[in-house]
């Protein structure tokens, strides 16, 4: 339906500056959505995700072609988070390793310590105690560097 509305309202023709407002526009809805499931526990997430899991992975991509760093880390925070809590480790890791990638590259080192944060959390979980320090230590040393209490969910 929010696709549906998006392009009625925004796309009257078809060419790239309007696909790109709509593209915007719909990165922008979902990465506020993404934003506020991030936190919640897993039964409060489930059914967002799982209708639309899809359309936060494409608006993922849209908001890596637009150059929209705020919006790219609230939605793979948010399908990092979710992979966490349904307990699919590899991909968790994964998206928080692209997270930390994608703050350190826009220099958001908060950002990066959160990630880290988070992977050695990921590591606990999986019961690989090296990594974990190793990712703990990694974020605390960020955080310390940055004179900064370390927040473990960062809201964007």
């Amino acid at each position: 339906m929010l696709t549906g509305y998006l392009r009625s309202t925004i796309l009257t023709e078809t060419s790239q500056p309007k696909r790109d407002t709509w593209a915007k526009a719909f990165a922008d809805e979902l990465a506020n959505v993404a934003n506020g499931l991030a936190p919640l526990e897993l039964h409060r997430q489930q059914i967002p995700f799982y209708v639309h899991v899809q359309n936060f992975h494409y608006a993922l991509g849209e908001a890596e072609r637009l150059s929209m760093e705020t919006g790219t880390a609230a939605l793979i925070q948010s399908l990092a988070v979710f992979a966490d809590n349904t307990r699919n480790f590899t991909q968790a890791a994964r998206l928080f390793e692209r997270l930390a990638s994608h703050c350190n590259s826009s220099g958001n080192k908060e950002g990066v310590a959160a990630a880290y944060h988070q992977l050695g959390w990921v590591a606990e979980q999986q019961r690989d105690f090296t990594a974990a320090e190793r990712r703990y230590l990694q974020s605390l040393n960020i955080a310390a560097k940055q004179g900064a209490p370390l927040r473990k969910l960062p809201s964007w």
